[in-house]
């Protein structure tokens, strides 16, 4: 979409407090999706603007909308076997 169309169109626009709500909910989820790397001893890292918010910012870049994390394929395909039951029930896992 061109810049122009994205400027004029308000659905595209985030308000800081609206990105800050998408901020918390995406919190919330990581934190459940540690708990199970944790237990499981499965192996994840942070990319992209989630590492340079977590360097830069100490936490989320304010304009950052999004998480970006990353693992092992193999430990990738064991969180998705056991998200099927252990992910909390208003979390869906989607390979």
């Amino acid at each position: 979409m061109p810049l122009e169309a994205i400027q004029e169109n308000k659905e595209h626009t985030n308000t800081s407090e609206t990105v800050r709500k998408i901020q918390l909910a995406e919190l919330d989820i990581f934190k459940a999706f540690k708990a199970i790397c944790d237990r499981h001893n499965l192996r994840y890292f942070a990319i992209g603007g989630t590492c340079i918010g977590a360097i830069r910012h100490k936490g989320f870049v304010p304009w950052d909308d999004d998480m970006d994390v990353a693992m092992p394929y193999e430990d990738y395909k064991k969180f998705f076997e056991i998200a099927k039951t252990e992910l909390p029930e208003h979390l869906v896992a989607r390979d």
